[in-house]
């Protein structure tokens, strides 16, 4: 049997689902049904109108059998893109834009995309960190509801981003994470020199970054959650126990063990067992 969670964006009684299901309402908000076998063709577009999300396990988890949380930054702990945000405040957003476009058409790979939007911070001054924390950057919403329940659990979370150090460390700091990896900047004489350093911070790093953490916790991977929403999540999201897409890419979806569209953080907790 086949365990489907049902979560929806508001209060309801899933009374839109299939009559023959013995439906167990868990919350206003959460539904579970034991299923020999899911028709995702019919059930999907009944969750799509009814803005519900759902997943599908062969042995529920419980929350507190989870050790470690991995999660992106951007568009995933914060609702925006760092290095948009910068270049837009500098005046060279429709160069970054450019560049994003270029990649998204396959034209440059990841690093090369990375590496060519910095390239466009050369000699602007490394003050656009606070400047972009200040005035551009926002947690998501209702994720403090779901650091919460990672806390009432003894859940260790790390933030592991392709953005930047600076950042990562502000919301590490803010928003009570254990630890953040991101890539970083060159900076000589209080400008960016348009160059990183460092190792970067791509898929595969985030991978491994996660594996390395757990393994110095002790734990196993199936004791790990990884949240993303895009390309260079997927190595993470499918090295940990459950992964989650958070308002994913579309090439993130099939990769992913939770998908929220319709939902978010303030409900993220009700797919695991009560």
């Amino acid at each position: 049997m086949t365990t489907l969670v049902i979560v929806s964006a508001k209060p309801t009684d899933f009374g839109f689902l299939p009559s023959e299901w013995c439906v167990v309402k868990e919350t206003d908000r959460s539904a579970s049904v034991e299923l020999k076998s899911i028709d995702w063709e019919v059930l999907s577009p009944i969750l799509e109108a009814n803005r519900c999300d759902a997943a599908a396990f062969a042995v529920r988890p419980c929350l507190s059998d989870i050790k470690l949380v991995a999660m992106d930054m951007d568009a995933t702990t914060i609702r925006n893109e760092t290095l948009d945000e910068m270049a837009d405040l500098a005046g060279v957003g429709s160069e970054v834009k450019a560049i994003t476009e270029k990649a998204m058409r396959g034209e440059l790979d990841y690093e090369a995309s990375l590496r060519a939007r910095v390239a466009t911070m050369k000699r602007l001054p490394a003050s656009l960190y606070e400047d972009v924390i200040r005035e551009r950057l926002q947690v998501q919403p209702q994720i403090e509801t779901w650091l919460a329940a990672l806390d009432a659990n003894g859940i260790d979370r790390i933030l592991i981003s392709g953005g930047f150090q600076p950042v990562v460390d502000h919301f590490v700091e803010k928003l009570g994470y254990q630890a953040g990896f991101a890539n970083r900047m060159t900076i000589k004489e209080g400008r960016f020199t348009g160059e990183l350093e460092g190792e970067l911070v791509d898929s595969h790093y985030k991978a491994k970054r996660l594996k390395a953490r757990a393994q110095s916790l002790g734990i196993a991977m199936s004791q790990t959650i990884a949240i993303g929403d895009g390309a260079n999540d997927i190595p993470m999201l499918t090295a940990a126990g459950i992964g989650v897409g958070y308002h994913p890419k579309p090439t993130v979806i099939d990769h992913a063990d939770i998908v929220l569209r319709h939902t978010g953080y303030e409900t993220l907790s009700l797919f695991f067992k009560p």
